[in-house]
């Protein structure tokens, strides 16, 4: 498990990502505060990931996720923001 390290309103430290099963190789980060395709933050030190990367990782889809990865070592990736490099737990 995985602290946030933020509370409602606050810029999480952490970063969370998806391995897609029809392209194992691209692993694509979520936005933060996007209730539709990314993930929010609920509670101190926790977050959830939106319905639909939910329906994803549980149904058998085209788009069908694989893994969710998090990582601690950067701010949320936020829209329009490029991704972190020095994220590390996350496969290249």
């Amino acid at each position: 498990m995985h602290t946030i390290g933020a509370q409602p309103g606050q810029r999480p430290t952490a970063n969370v990502s998806i391995e897609w099963k029809a392209a194992l190789e691209r692993i694509i980060v979520l936005d933060e505060a996007d209730a539709t395709e990314g993930w929010t933050v609920v509670a101190e030190g926790r977050g959830q990931l939106s319905a639909g990367v939910c329906r994803a990782l549980q149904e058998e889809c085209p788009n069908k996720a694989n893994v969710v990865y998090v990582s601690t070592q950067c701010p949320a990736k936020q829209v329009l923001q490029p991704n972190c490099s020095s994220a590390i737990g996350i496969p290249k």
